[in-house]
């Protein structure tokens, strides 16, 4: 199996509200999805989500950076050889970190499916449920008198670092 071809799309959604950070808003998400296809037929898919604002990078660069360089040096590749994948990337062209992701995602999408594995296992399985923590101080009337206000509500955090350890 030797990757074959790559294709990319853009899909556009808009958010309920406005996304908005310190440095910029942005109305609705953007992002590039890219599909790496093998010389067997098989096909893994990955996705990034530029926002200039807060990561500088455009969908414009991001595109250009997958498909002018980064995705290229793939072709002819092994799928499974993440690292190699990872080398190849780095050797031709520096940065550009959502476009060498939306490719990794695509590859271990891929490898999952190639094994007929759900893409978790490839990652080191499952994790442990985690409790849910209340920050703040407001009281549970309050953070009910919210719901669906648009504000965080709460945070996951994995045992361990719930348990302060």
């Amino acid at each position: 199996m030797k990757i074959a071809s790559f294709h990319t799309r853009v899909v556009r959604a808009p958010y309920r509200r406005p996304f908005a950070i310190s440095s910029g808003t942005s109305p609705e998400l953007v992002s590039l999805l890219v599909e790496v296809r093998t010389t067997d037929g098989a096909s893994g898919f990955g996705e990034a989500s530029p926002m200039t604002a807060y990561t500088g990078e455009t969908l414009a660069g991001l595109r250009a950076a997958l498909t002018e360089h980064a995705a290229p040096a793939l072709i002819g590749r092994d799928p499974r050889d993440l690292a190699g994948a990872h080398a190849a990337m780095d050797a031709a062209i520096r940065g550009q970190h959502l476009a060498k992701a939306a490719l990794d995602l695509a590859l271990h999408d891929l490898a999952a499916r190639a094994a007929d594995w759900p893409a978790h296992l490839l990652l080191g399985g499952a994790v442990t449920p985690s409790r849910a923590h209340h920050l703040g101080r407001r009281t549970r009337q309050h953070r009910g008198e919210r719901r669906g206000g648009g504000a965080v509500r709460r945070v996951r955090l994995p045992p361990h670092q719930a348990q302060g350890r």
